[in-house]
């Protein structure tokens, strides 16, 4: 840093020394405290962030001027919280649609399965009866039929899932 300064050990005054060299430079630079330009310079004097550090000494020993563009773009790239908050909201919405997706596959399943169950219920049913032979072939073939059905459903409810 370019600032020669010795800042308190007692965080009151210290919080205190930081705020005025912000409040200072902001007034030397010509620009408005906004939070963000406070932010900027209060971090740059505490010298929490090394990285801002090094990117505003540099700028100053490059004799660059401190606009509100520079500052701005100085806040985006150390202070990225529209961007986190956006990164934030666009994994919100992307979870919410995922766990949206997987509860149609599951009520889907639940629906297949219900299904199934009153299929299997009809057969049995159709069982209690004395059935032909022809009958019964006809009724296994059904049964056949409707369990390969369910398998492929659950191949796909299980794909689903995966994806999900």
């Amino acid at each position: 840093m370019l600032v020669n300064r010795t800042p308190s050990p007692d965080p009151m005054i210290r919080a205190s020394q930081l705020a005025s060299l912000a409040f200072e430079r902001l007034g030397r630079e010509g620009m408005a405290p906004t939070p963000e330009n406070y932010a900027l310079w209060y971090s740059y004097f505490s010298g929490d962030m090394p990285d801002l550090v090094r990117a505003i000494d540099l700028m100053e020993r490059e004799g660059q001027g401190f606009t509100q563009a520079r500052c701005d773009d100085l806040f985006r790239r150390f202070f990225r919280f529209d961007a986190e908050a956006h990164i934030v909201r666009q994994t919100g919405e992307r979870t919410q649609g995922a766990l949206s997706k997987l509860l149609e596959v599951l009520q889907a399943a639940g629906r297949d399965t219900g299904h199934f169950r009153t299929s299997l219920l009809g057969f049995r049913n159709s069982l209690e009866e004395p059935v032909t032979v022809v009958e019964l072939r006809a009724i296994i073939g059904e049964i056949a039929a409707e369990t390969l059905s369910v398998v492929q459903r659950h191949g796909a409810v299980e794909a689903e899932l995966q994806r999900a």
